[in-house]
């Protein structure tokens, strides 16, 4: 959802706007900013497949380049969590 006032895009999770917990947290502060971060994803999305632990280390040294600093977008947090935890199990 992209805020009309600020730019700003915020994530939902659909199956918990009922119960008002579908807030994920805030993309990026813009449309443009949150295109790049996902085409990002994209671009990395082999590797991540391969197990490549270093692509996710570049991922998120490009995602701080952008100004999504991990310690202030939980929605990236968790995505990279995600990615370490589950689809990496680097763990």
């Amino acid at each position: 959802m992209v805020d009309g006032g600020t730019g700003s895009v915020e994530a939902y999770d659909p199956n918990g706007w009922d119960h008002a917990a579908g807030h994920v947290g805030c993309v990026a502060d813009s449309a443009s900013q949150a295109l790049a971060a996902f085409a990002l994803l994209a671009l990395y999305e082999e590797r991540f497949d391969g197990g490549d632990a270093t692509a996710l280390t570049e991922f998120t040294e490009l995602l701080e380049e952008l100004g999504l600093h991990l310690d202030d977008y939980d929605f990236w947090q968790n995505v990279v969590d995600e990615l370490r935890e589950g689809y990496l199990n680097l763990d």
